[in-house]
């Protein structure tokens, strides 16, 4: 969750220097997260949030089918489909 804090912070920062400190912040609880327990799914949806955050939806949708994979009753998985699905224009 602190991922998705520095990173909703630093998506509103005008000033570059703390633009980017929010952003490796944000990457560095990202891997911690990812370093505590890979194949939890919540680590799955920050990672996927992340990357459609960044613009990277192919990265994403792969992360989002390996989450399926891991659990299909998520309900954020409805949501963060929408979410790569709206970011493609596809409404």
């Amino acid at each position: 969750m602190l991922s998705f804090y520095y990173n909703r912070l630093s998506a509103n920062e005008i000033n570059v220097e703390q633009h980017q400190s929010w952003k490796q912040d944000s990457i560095k609880y990202l891997n911690c997260a990812d370093n505590i327990h890979l194949g939890s799914p919540e680590t799955f949806v920050n990672k996927i949030y992340y990357m459609i955050s960044q613009g990277e939806l192919p990265s994403a949708e792969s992360y989002l089918d390996n989450l399926k994979a891991v659990e299909r009753t998520n309900p954020l998985i409805n949501w963060l489909q929408a979410l790569i699905d709206y970011n493609r224009g596809s409404y």
